[in-house]
C-alpha cells in the first residue's frame, strides 16, 4: 500500500514538473510566442515581456512553439524590373533594372499575429511578402518615371533615398519605425 502512495506523489509532481516544463514560457521585451501544429498554422500568438502559460505545448509532437522577434528584422530584397515591356529578347539585360534593398523593420506587437498570417511563418515566405510589397510600391513609381526616361535613375534614385519608406509603411501597416 505504501509503493502506491508514494507512486501516485512521484507521478502527481513528475506530471506538475513536466506541465510547468513545457507549458510556461519567459518572453523578452521585443519578442513573442507563436504556437504552431504540425501543417505550420499559426495557432496561437502572445507578445511579450513576461510569463505566458499556454496548454498546447504539453503535447511536442503535435505543436511547435517558436520565438520570434518583432523588432529589428532585416530582409533583402533583390527586384527585377523589366522596362522594355517585350522589345528585347527575355534573357537579354537590356531594358531591366535591378534594384537590392535591405529592409530594415520591426513589428506592432498588437498587428504581428495578422502580418505573420498574410506572410507565413518563415523567413523565405516573409522575404517573399516583403518583396511582393516592395516590388508593388517600387512598380507604381516606375511607372510614373517612365514619362522620361532620361531621368529614370536619378529619380528613382532619389526616389528610394527620399520617400520610399514613407510609401512603404502606408502601404503595410504592420511596419513601424
Amino acid at each position: 500500500m505504501r509503493f502506491w502512495i508514494k507512486l501516485f506523489w512521484v507521478l502527481v509532481f513528475g506530471t506538475l514538473a513536466a506541465f510547468f516544463y513545457f507549458c510556461i514560457h519567459t518572453l523578452k521585451e521585443r519578442e513573442s510566442l507563436l504556437v504552431l501544429d504540425g501543417s505550420e498554422e499559426l495557432l496561437d500568438y502572445t507578445s511579450g515581456p513576461g510569463y505566458v502559460f499556454e496548454w498546447k505545448t504539453i503535447f511536442p509532437w503535435k505543436y511547435t512553439v517558436v520565438r520570434f522577434p518583432i523588432f529589428s528584422k532585416i530582409s533583402n530584397v533583390v527586384l527585377n524590373i523589366d522596362l522594355s515591356s517585350g522589345m528585347f529578347p527575355e534573357n537579354s539585360p537590356e531594358g531591366k533594372i535591378k534594384i537590392s534593398l535591405e529592409v530594415r523593420y520591426s513589428l506592432y506587437p498588437n498587428k504581428a499575429f495578422e502580418f505573420l498570417e498574410a506572410a507565413g511563418i518563415g523567413q523565405e515566405k516573409i522575404d517573399a511578402y516583403i518583396r511582393k510589397i516592395v516590388y508593388s510600391v517600387i512598380r507604381k513609381k516606375v511607372e510614373e518615371f517612365l514619362a522620361n526616361p532620361n531621368a529614370l535613375k536619378t529619380n528613382l534614385d532619389n526616389y528610394l533615398r527620399t520617400s520610399f519608406s514613407s510609401e512603404l509603411l502606408s502601404e503595410e501597416k504592420h511596419f513601424k519605425i
